[in-house]
């Protein structure tokens, strides 16, 4: 959070995992750049963290001001996801939601897709590896046993729901054009970490989104 024109004296951040109960207070504290940070700790993954911000002391004005507005009955809210303990060399590089005429799977269809990339030199077993759409489920879809990516490169997974398909790769969930979290895990050892995630909302009809933006013009697979 950063307001230099008004030189906030202080932020406090308001954070709960359960709207219905107390929400925790956390001073935030001021950074060099005029910015401010604060540190949260032990919070359950898979839930959502519902949070508001109260700031005090602007100039020229009394009392405290509140973001969101609705904070008191209608505080905003983000998934939480596991430190990420796994291969940091995979990546989801990009999403579509819409796909009406981009690519076509191998049964014909323009399906959704979400495409993985491979950064390291070296090849990866996905076998161990899952795709979902849902925080508080990480091992929606499982990556069929043997599934390997090469060294650089990118795969497609149309999320289609066409489980049966016989050829490529085919989730078990479809994406909503009005947005979504989606989350690349890995289970191994009976532990299970969030490797990466992508989150988008109200992408349009054959655009996409990777890490770097939205797009008209998607490379899927490339």
């Amino acid at each position: 959070v950063s307001d230099p024109e008004n030189a906030l004296d202080t932020l406090v951040l308001y954070t709960s995992t359960d709207p219905m109960k107390p929400f925790q207070r956390t001073e935030m504290q001021p950074r060099h750049d005029g910015s401010f940070e604060a540190t949260l700790t032990k919070l359950p993954p898979g839930k959502k963290l519902h949070y508001y911000v109260e700031a005090r002391g602007i100039p020229n004005k009394t009392g405290s001001s509140y973001y969101p507005r609705t904070a008191s009955y209608n505080a905003l809210q983000v998934d939480l996801f596991p430190a990420d303990t796994g291969h940091g060399g995979l990546v989801i590089s990009e999403i579509m939601s819409s796909n009406t005429s981009t690519i076509q799977d191998p049964q014909g269809d323009y399906d959704d897709w979400i495409e993985i990339h491979n950064t390291t030199s070296a090849p990866i077993d996905l076998s161990d590896f899952f795709l979902s759409d849902n925080a508080s489920r990480p091992l929606k879809w499982q990556f069929p046993e043997g599934t390997r990516i090469g060294a650089g490169e990118r795969l497609l997974v149309w999320a289609d729901e066409d489980g049966k398909a016989k050829g490529g790769l085919h989730a078990n969930f479809k994406l909503s054009g009005k947005g979504e979290n989606i989350i690349l895990a890995q289970r191994k050892s009976g532990v299970t970490s969030v490797i990466d995630f992508l989150a988008f909302e109200d992408l349009k009809k054959d655009e996409s989104i990777s890490k770097t933006g939205r797009s008209t013009a998607p490379t899927p697979g490339q």
